[in-house]
């Protein structure tokens, strides 16, 4: 009964290590990185900055006035509110800066989740390095 046991351990474990290929230590970190809610949320950033962009110089709705001043005769007008030349240069301006500091907040936090990922993988002994941690002392 013992033996029989022992031998479905055995088999069982072989199969769980067969079905689950080692990662490298890249693969690991890179899986972490494109799964990270940190690096998701500072790529949606990005991509509503990017559409910002677009919006950034839009021109105020024309106004349609009418008037009666005898009230007999109708009068149409349109009105329309324009901003000086440079106003909208500047906008576009900003817009692309805000979207330049978006993707500056994205590279930033892909790489503070790969860094704190590789610590992650290198304590775990993943991919295969076996380092430790501990600032190069050997704890025994």
């Amino acid at each position: 009964m013992k033996r029989a046991v022992i031998f479905l351990l055995i088999t069982y474990g072989a199969t769980l290590s067969a079905q689950s290929p080692r990662l490298s230590e890249r693969d690991a970190v890179q899986a972490i990185v494109q799964r990270h809610p940190s690096v998701a949320s500072a790529d949606a950033a990005l991509r509503r900055q990017q559409r910002l962009t677009r919006s950034a110089v839009n021109l105020p709705q024309p106004e349609l006035i009418t008037e009666a001043p005898s009230g007999t005769f109708y009068s149409l007008g349109v009105n329309q509110r324009l901003e000086f030349p440079t106003v909208y240069v500047r906008q576009r301006q900003l817009a692309e800066q805000f979207v330049a500091s978006a993707g500056t907040q994205l590279t930033l936090a892909r790489a503070a989740v790969a860094h704190r990922a590789r610590g992650f993988t290198s304590r775990r002994g993943i991919g295969g390095r076996g380092r430790r941690c501990g600032g190069g002392r050997n704890r025994g």
